[in-house]
């Protein structure tokens, strides 16, 4: 006769689960040092836009001022090469929001899988790859930022399409226009400064005015963008604590359980998982 073997003794976490949980085995991954990076660059870029604000001001008040009213007559020569060299550095510090945006975007859009909302509406490389595709980087990015924002809020139910109507409380689509309508009238006012390379008097002083006004803007802009990158990286981490991670990844051991989830065996063969300030979770073997 065959021998029977005992059965093997099961675990809590044991079983196949029933209830939706993650949508993937993604591990979420804490957008920390993203937030970090970007952070720094959108205020980098900020504030040297807002001391070209000041300065293109300041030429653009000496450039009307023809009855001698400023009790001291500046080097224009000098300002200029200030401004110029301000420009330079502001021009680096754009290049350095766009590649960290990228990074940071492309990691908060993939952890929305994560943190199991509902389907995305755009592809996580394409939201990548748009902040460099003419035309394209106009819409998409801010649909992106928009989009996380909305599925990172804790709140959400999982594998729910519920937070593509959930209202966007932060300026992110008015901080991306100002940005853009900023970005524009930086450019027509250098271009309006640019013939007069000595920056004598006959530097426009309409010219210097639209860059200095432009400059403002895109200095909200960017701040307010950083202000939206810290309220997306706490949301997320919330969420992530509420649902904990995916369970295929705990029970292979590569992430550990979180110490606040409880596992009960119920009656039945059913196991509710409990997450305090979060949901219950059950499964049946």
């Amino acid at each position: 006769m065959a021998k029977l073997l005992a059965q093997p003794e099961r675990t809590p976490l044991d079983g196949v689960w029933t209830t939706p949980g993650p949508s993937s085995t993604t591990a979420y991954q804490p957008l920390r040092w993203w937030t970090t990076a970007w952070r720094t660059a959108l205020w980098g870029a900020a504030l040297v836009s807002l001391a070209l604000t000041t300065l293109l001001a300041f030429v653009a008040a000496v450039g009307v001022d023809s009855s001698g009213v400023l009790p001291f007559d500046p080097d224009l020569a000098s300002l200029g090469g200030i401004a110029t060299l301000g420009l330079q550095v502001f021009s680096l510090g754009v290049v350095a929001v766009l590649l960290v945006a990228v990074g940071w975007t492309n990691r908060a859009y993939r952890n929305l899988e994560a943190l199991g909302t509902g389907p995305s509406r755009i592809a996580p490389d394409l939201v990548a790859a748009a902040w460099f595709v003419p035309f394209v980087n106009l819409a998409v990015p801010v649909m992106a930022l928009r989009d996380i924002w909305r599925g990172s809020d804790p709140r959400l139910p999982f594998r729910s399409d519920a937070w593509r109507s959930t209202k966007v409380t932060v300026p992110i689509t008015e901080s991306w226009i100002m940005s853009l309508v900023g970005g524009v009238a930086v450019a027509v006012g250098w271009w309006g400064i640019s013939p007069a390379s000595t920056w004598t008097s006959s530097v426009s002083s309409s010219s210097a005015l639209i860059a200095s006004l432009g400059h403002l803007l895109v200095a909200i802009g960017l701040i307010q963008l950083a202000i939206v990158a810290d309220s997306v990286t706490e949301r997320q981490r919330e969420r992530s604590r509420r649902i904990g991670p995916p369970e295929a990844l705990v029970r292979l051991g590569i992430v550990p359980a979180p110490a606040e989830t409880v596992s009960e065996l119920m009656e039945d063969g059913v196991v509710l998982r409990s997450i305090p300030g979060g949901a219950a979770v059950h499964g049946r073997y």
